[in-house]
């Protein structure tokens, strides 16, 4: 079913818009938009060599991290996404080399994290930046 749009112009002709037309351009710049996320989102990541491809997904699909470092943590390689100032409350998340979460040492309301492993910042050591935003 077509649903005829008049627009009046000066020379009083009427030009009609089926809205499957106005559909269609909408379906066709959303789908751009989409794709171009799409795009954006398969970039690659500049992170140095050895690091595990699902930290490297992690980075690639972060919206809230402006940098990841690498740690020795009571003998585990593990990964810390700081969060982004821009965000409000931002916590702070590590993960394991195998992207397991492991705790939040920082951020959030209070800036101390989930409490979770509160030893973190006195215990971690081999810092290396591995991205920044």
């Amino acid at each position: 079913m077509r649903i005829p749009i008049q627009i009046r112009r000066s020379d009083s002709s009427k030009l009609h818009l089926g809205a499957n037309a106005l559909l269609h351009t909408f379906h066709m710049f959303w789908g751009f938009v989409c794709f171009s996320l799409l795009l954006g989102s398969c970039s690659k990541v500049d992170v140095p060599k050895g690091t595990p491809s699902c930290i490297k997904k992690k980075i690639r699909n972060t919206i809230c991290t402006d940098s990841v470092f690498e740690f020795q943590y009571h003998g585990y390689r593990v990964f810390l996404f700081n969060s982004d100032s821009e965000c409000r409350d931002g916590i702070s998340e590590l993960y394991s080399e195998k992207c397991e979460w492991v705790c939040s040492p920082s951020g959030g309301m209070t800036g101390l994290g989930d409490n979770l492993c509160p030893d973190f910042f006195q215990q971690a050591t081999g810092k290396t930046t591995i991205w920044t935003k």
